[in-house]
């Protein structure tokens, strides 16, 4: 049995509750299910474009996140939900997860295993981490992290 320190939960609001999620679930929800007409790589350079096509992939990353993290949508009456921004940050925060899993994975196959603490791979990921929503640095970030 897995201590709580060593288990792997990614933890976000979908909008009415805290989730704690099965990275590997969220994975192949994350590979699985992005429109056919387009890739999330090129989705995201668009976003650097201020023309109709930039909307569209927009709308297009903000729908694909709800649905891989089963999020409500915003509504204004109610005031529930999530909004897409909030939307978009569970999506480059769990990119940033799945990075910093995989380099916690080959480091440890490369060298033994240390006493350290244990990165935020190893740990609950804090539902409130901030990330920038700046278009640049949310494409270096999924680039960088094979998305």
């Amino acid at each position: 049995m897995y201590k709580k320190e060593d288990r792997q939960i990614f933890r976000y609001f979908n909008g009415e509750k805290e989730v704690a999620a099965d990275p590997i679930q969220l994975s192949v929800r994350l590979a699985s299910s992005y429109p056919k007409e387009s890739s999330l790589e090129h989705d995201w350079k668009l976003l650097d474009t201020n023309d109709e096509q930039a909307m569209q992939a927009f709308d297009r990353i903000a729908v694909y996140a709800r649905n891989v993290f089963r999020m409500k949508e915003w509504d204004e009456e109610t005031e529930t939900g999530v909004t897409t921004a909030e939307a978009l940050g569970v999506l480059v925060r769990f990119v940033g997860y799945v990075d910093e899993c995989k380099k916690k994975l080959f480091g440890q196959l490369i060298s033994p295993p240390t006493t350290a603490a244990a990165s935020s791979c190893g740990e609950d990921v804090n539902p409130t981490t901030n990330c920038s929503l700046d278009s640049g640095s949310i494409t270096n970030e999924l680039s960088a992290a094979g998305a």
